[in-house]
């Protein structure tokens, strides 16, 4: 049984998880941003990254489609999608029609490949009402008689894996979804380059990210056992004492680099696919920096932000989104800056974001909104900004301060407040302001030290105001 929550060899030996080639993968980038940097246009052949493998069988396509009608008629229970609850009777009768279709296929032989897509239906009608068992016996022999036609390493199963895992964890078995779980990343990784891969990792890394914010919460994931968490390095001893106790900041550091790892492969699986422009990319490229932020990976992040911005300079995203990608990237270099140097380099990516607007013609209300905001942008500016207040009528504080040209807080001070204000409140607030970063406001189409900034916070109820102040 497979604890360790490591990749498989074809051969099935263990292997830790491979790390993201982060050096080519940051060498295509880079120059996907020097092409968008120069205003130049890619050639046709660097729109696409290297050649993959020939895809699946038209045969196996089909029933790869004919899986997806299946989930979608019976309510895509996996897929998130809003699905309709059946009544009673619905159910009997959809169960009884695919249980006649079932009959029907089984006499052209047992493992007749007319089945997989009724017993795959009846596995999901099962899962929907709650009915686990049931769904599991339908759901595995779908795979079985799946396999038989398709190979045991079909990635065709992979929709039946994920369904088996929902229904694992469902009546509580976090063990078998442990196992399945394995299994489905063993498959993954006999097919580096589907798309499909790509989302199973997505998927999984949005999962060790779950247990990471549960643990770091204060509840004990059963996963933390079972992945052997607790070790720097995986070593397997048959579930002895090695996996059971250990440093949380072991556990909360492997499972970082795991689900960063899962994330860093599926965006480099679908940068590199004919299917170039996928809607996935977007969206995991902030999953993977919005984790580097709360859990302290800054190399991750701005790598995250260098894939995005690959992504959208060779697909000819819109030019202000690259643009605001571009001042991300120097957000993040801000943001962890910790060193003239790293501040200066900040700095020069900040006036070639604004040099880049200025050649588009300098489009102000971009120009205010990304570099002189009425409300100081607080770092990242992918977070919520704790500045921004809405007037809820329990009064407010007027509080001015100065910032630098490294986006650093001075001076802060209170200028006026309702009496419904507590000393705390404005000490907060001051604390807040004082330890934040922010991007640095441009001033005459230089970036420099500010005057005096001087905005009003609005007072919420008096718990959402505390945890909003302090939540940096």
């Amino acid at each position: 049984m497979d604890r360790s929550g490591a990749a498989s060899t074809p051969s099935g030996s263990l292997r830790p998880t491979a790390r993201p080639r982060a050096r080519s993968g940051l060498h295509w980038a880079a120059a996907a941003v020097a092409v968008f940097a120069t205003g130049g246009a890619p050639a046709a052949a660097a729109q696409r990254a290297a050649a993959i493998q020939d895809g699946p069988s038209i045969a196996a396509a089909v029933a790869v489609e004919r899986l997806r009608a299946a989930d979608a008629r019976a309510g895509a229970a996996t897929s998130g999608a809003p699905s309709t609850r059946l009544s009673d009777q619905e159910l009997e009768d959809a169960v009884a029609a695919l249980q006649s279709r079932i009959r029907a296929a089984e006499e052209n032989g047992p493992n007749s490949p007319e089945l997989i897509e009724p017993l795959s239906a009846l596995g999901a009608l099962y899962q929907e009402s709650g009915q686990h068992l049931l769904a599991a016996s339908a759901i595995k022999r779908a795979r079985e008689v799946l396999r038989i036609h398709h190979g045991l390493y079909t990635l065709d199963q992979a929709p039946l894996l994920q369904r088996l895992i929902a229904s694992a964890e469902a009546i509580g078995d976090s063990e078998a979804a442990w196992d399945l779980e394995q299994q489905l990343l063993r498959l993954a990784a006999r097919h580096p380059t589907d798309v499909r891969t790509a989302e199973i990792l997505r998927s999984t890394a949005d999962r060790r990210m779950d247990v990471l914010n549960r643990y770091d919460a204060g509840e004990f994931p059963p996963e933390i056992v079972l992945g052997c968490y607790y070790e720097h390095v995986h070593v397997f001893d048959g579930g002895g004492t090695k996996c059971l106790a250990g440093s949380r900041g072991v556990v909360k550091s492997r499972l970082l680099r795991e689900a960063q790892s899962y994330y860093s492969q599926s965006i480099r699986i679908l940068l590199r696919n004919e299917n170039f422009a996928h809607d996935d990319i977007p969206r995991t490229v902030m999953d993977l920096v919005r984790s580097s932020y709360e859990y302290g990976n800054p190399d991750s992040g701005l790598r995250g932000l260098h894939y995005l911005l690959a992504y959208q300079t060779l697909n000819a995203a819109p030019w202000i989104e690259r643009v605001e990608t571009l001042v991300h990237i120097a957000d993040w270099m801000l943001l962890h800056s910790d060193s003239g140097n790293a501040s200066d380099a900040a700095l020069e990516s900040y006036r070639k974001a604004y040099d880049l607007l200025a050649q588009r013609g300098g489009d102000r209300a971009a120009v205010e909104r990304l570099f002189a905001p009425a409300v100081p942008v607080v770092l990242p500016a992918f977070a919520p900004n704790p500045l921004i207040s809405e007037d809820s009528g329990n009064g407010y504080i007027d509080v001015a301060f100065e910032i630098t040209k490294d986006g650093k807080a001075r001076r802060p001070r209170i200028v006026a407040a309702t009496e419904s204000s507590t000393r705390g409140d404005r000490k907060r607030l001051e604390t807040l302001i004082v330890q934040s970063r922010f991007r640095p406001q441009l001033s005459n189409g230089e970036f420099a030290d500010t005057g005096p900034i001087t905005l009003r916070y609005y007072l919420g109820d008096r718990e959402s105001d505390r945890a909003a102040l302090a939540r940096r």
